[in-house]
């Protein structure tokens, strides 16, 4: 776990420029800052900042403490689950709690590294989209410079359909659409939030289950933002169990995160033509929790 320092701009403090100030307060690398900047990793009364952020006396600061990143890439000896691999393209089901691409804390064990450590590191391959750390599913990796250009045309152009399982906090009894613009959350860096000036998102769901005071759903991206599902979920009052940035953990069980999975992908494959329809099993934590809202 990163250490997060928290503290009030002392006295005497005009104007001065945020970066270099934290990196006064708290002994810190250009390196690091450069870190802390990239990655979100500190604000300023609850706004991100940026390069050219400044502080004041009575500022609020909080700052994520960013580990050191290795020199080169190293390596992850993870046994990837791989749903389907050509030369082209290859589908894994990415597990729970595992970070998609090297950051701060995760530099090493996360998904890129185990690609490169199943691939080598004289292989091509991208990761072709995200998903967030607590969500599981599929994940499409391209293997050639050409297939990239393809299916990025394809996730531009929403003819790769991707299908999510969620639990939900609520009954949700109709299918329905969330249409609201996302952006960064004015009201804390860590978040993202449905803003006016956002940038549009869509989220069609379909209720599967009903639980407890809870929803299983089926879900469809037209877009695919950051932390849109949870986002968009949580702003019409029904955020996802175990989400603890945007709702609440689930007290009766550690999920890990919000109960997110990547069910399944549809794409045409970029050599052959194809309809390829990829389905990752549901994790065990699904019916786990299900059981206990029942």
């Amino acid at each position: 776990m990163l250490e997060v320092k928290e503290w009030t701009v002392e006295e005497n403090v005009e104007n001065e420029n945020a970066a270099a100030y934290i990196g006064r307060c708290l002994s810190l690398s250009a390196n690091q800052l450069k870190t802390i900047v990239k990655y979100h990793l500190c604000g300023i009364n609850q706004c991100m900042i940026t390069e050219k952020s400044t502080v004041k006396s009575g500022d609020e600061i909080s700052c994520t403490i960013p580990d050191p990143r290795p020199v080169h890439d190293i390596p992850y000896a993870y046994d990837l689950d791989v749903l389907y691999e050509d030369h082209y393209v290859s589908v894994i089901n990415k597990p729970r709690d595992m970070a998609v691409i090297p950051g701060p804390g995760n530099w090493n064990e996360n998904v890129a590294m185990a690609l490169l450590n199943r691939y080598g590191k004289n292989a091509y391959f991208r990761i072709a989209h995200r998903i967030d750390k607590c969500t599981s599913g599929c994940l499409l990796i391209t293997r050639t410079k050409k297939a990239t250009k393809l299916m990025a045309y394809q996730l531009q152009n929403h003819t790769c359909a991707r299908e999510y399982l969620a639990i939900v906090k609520g009954n949700l009894y109709e299918a329905g659409t969330i249409e609201l613009p996302l952006e960064r959350d004015p009201n804390n860096f860590r978040r993202m939030g449905v803003r006016e000036d956002g940038r549009y998102a869509l989220t069609m769901y379909e209720p599967l289950t009903q639980l407890n005071d809870a929803s299983e759903v089926k879900i469809r991206l037209k877009t695919g933002r950051t932390h849109q599902i949870r986002v968009h979920f949580a702003a019409i009052g029904h955020p996802l169990i175990g989400d603890d940035l945007y709702g609440q953990p689930f007290e009766p069980y550690d999920t890990k995160g919000a109960l997110l999975h990547a069910r399944t992908l549809e794409f045409i494959h970029p050599f052959t033509e194809e309809k390829m329809v990829i389905t990752a099993p549901v994790p065990s934590c699904f019916e786990t929790v299900k059981e206990l809202l029942r």
